[in-house]
């Protein structure tokens, strides 16, 4: 990909109108075109861009779910193993985990996590720590820990479910993408994107 630099762009800005060719560039026409999407591009601010971003992530966190096995029936985890839930309390399970769990815990990790903050649209399994002796099943009450495991290691998952649903989601995503960046540019004006 081709970068202009700041410097081109102020020597277009010097010779805009006055009909010259720089390097190879019309100053009238296309320079004020190069002009223009600049412009544009200085005042998308990253929020906006994470407005672009976020408007394929339904489609995207469906199409992640569903590629998700999930199991029929439930399953009680007994471990009590550090990072599993939240400690204290005592009963009998660590959780009873409910059919669909994992599924539930499919989530946009850019809104739900601070380290995720400005990530392309990360997605994945929320691991969400619930008091000891919960019942994950619903909406609120589920834990993701253990999504990594389900086929014997982090790779094995990204082989299986991550890199499925980055190829299985585009078609989806990125249509929902471009209408959202169209709105955006509207905003802007016309004379490139015309």
């Amino acid at each position: 990909m081709t970068y202009i630099t700041q410097a081109q762009i102020s020597r277009l800005k010097r010779a805009s109108g006055s009909g010259k060719k720089i390097r190879g560039i019309f100053a009238n026409g296309l320079a004020e075109t190069v002009l223009e999407l600049n412009d544009i591009l200085m005042n998308i601010t990253v929020d906006k861009r994470m407005d672009v971003i976020n408007a394929g992530m339904p489609a995207a966190i469906n199409v992640y779910k569903s590629l998700i096995p999930q199991s029929k029936k439930e399953h009680k985890i007994s471990t009590f193993a550090k990072g599993v839930g939240k400690s204290g309390g005592s009963a009998k399970y660590r959780y009873i985990v409910k059919p669909g769990n994992l599924q539930r815990s499919i989530k946009g990790l850019s809104e739900l996590l601070q380290k995720y903050k400005w990530s392309n649209g990360a997605i994945g399994p929320h691991y969400n720590p619930q008091p000891i002796g919960s019942t994950l099943n619903s909406e609120q009450k589920y834990d993701g820990f253990y999504a990594h495991m389900i086929y014997g290691s982090a790779k094995a998952w990204r082989q299986k479910i991550v890199i499925k649903a980055k190829s299985m989601s585009a078609s989806v995503v990125y249509p929902q993408m471009i209408l959202e960046a169209k709105e955006l540019v509207k905003m802007y004006p016309k004379r490139f994107w015309e």
